[in-house]
Formats: structure tokens, sequence, C-alpha cells
């Protein structure tokens, strides 16, 4: 049986694989980072009360503190969609579409520029989440695979197929 992906590697997909990224292998630094960021705005928003008993005025430290504390804090909240974003401008165009066709004993991925051929366990973690699949391999490499351009099986069947090959059940993430 073969399964085939053709994925286009664009804001919504890379999003994906950053959130998937980040709540698997990088969940414990991403905690302890958010944390911080979180006491850092905590900080910024509380320096223009400070000294006590000072009186408040809108002044250039004020704007400026309050500007970075709204900042970082949106930064946390769109942590994932910003990554997604700034690749569009990173990633080469040729490598913006992968197509990957799983065989029995191997799956290759082929760009405009490469054709790759992968071992099945290779990767450390099989996520799912929404429309994807992703392939998590390290704290900075993953691959997803739009669901919605599955053929040769469908979900179910490659869902079964993969947990056969790699031995590992399939994270769902939210």
């Amino acid at each position: 049986m073969e399964f085939t992906f053709d994925t286009i590697y664009g804001v919504k997909a890379v999003t994906v694989m950053s959130k998937a990224l980040r709540k698997t292998l990088r969940r414990e630094k991403t905690l302890k980072r958010d944390i911080l960021q979180i006491v850092l705005c905590i900080a910024c928003y509380l320096l223009p009360f400070l000294p006590p008993g000072r009186e408040f005025s809108w002044d250039i430290m004020t704007i400026t503190s309050f500007f970075l504390a709204t900042f970082t804090l949106l930064m946390i909240i769109f942590y994932d969609l910003i990554n997604g974003i700034t690749a569009q401008y990173t990633v080469d165009e040729r490598l913006k579409r992968n197509v990957t066709v799983f065989y029995d004993c191997w799956y290759t991925s082929t760009t405009e520029y490469e054709t790759k051929q992968w071992m099945y366990g290779n990767h450390k973690i099989t996520a799912e989440m929404g429309n994807y699949f992703v392939f998590i391999f390290d704290e900075y490499t993953a691959y997803v695979y739009d669901k919605r351009t599955l053929t040769g099986g469908t979900e179910e069947e490659f869902r079964k197929f993969i947990i056969d090959k790699t031995g590992r059940e399939i994270v769902k993430l939210k």
C-alpha cells in the first residue's frame, strides 16, 4: 500500500509544525521561557509605580515599559504564528512544496530541489494536529503532512500503517 501527501509549507503548515515542536520536545524549555517572560511583563507593568509613593505619570519610561510588556505578551500568545509568518521569508521557494510517498519499507520526500529517502522510526514522535500529521525528529526538525491531500487510503488506514511501521502511538495535539 502506498500513501501520498502533497504538502505546501505555507503559514498554516509551519505554524502547526512550530506548535507541535513546542508542545512535545520543547515543552520544558518553552515553559521556562514563558514563565520568565511573564515575570518580565509583570515587572514592566509595575515599573512605573516604583518606588512606592511615587506619583504615576505618563512619561517616556512608563510608555516604554507598558509597550515592552504588551509586546512580550503578544509574542507569547502568537509565538507559533510568528514562526509561521517569518518562515515564509526564510524557506527557499523550491522547498515549499513537498510530495511524500510512504512505501512498505521506507518513504520518500520530494521537493523541487531534492529527493530524500527515510526509514521508518527515524523520527522521535508522530503527532497529529488539525489537518496535519507531524513527524518530529528533534527539537528543531519536523515535517508536516497535509491530511487533505492524502491519496492511497484513508486517514485511519494511514494512522494504523504508521503505528505498525514505527511501533509508536500517534500523539494527538490541540
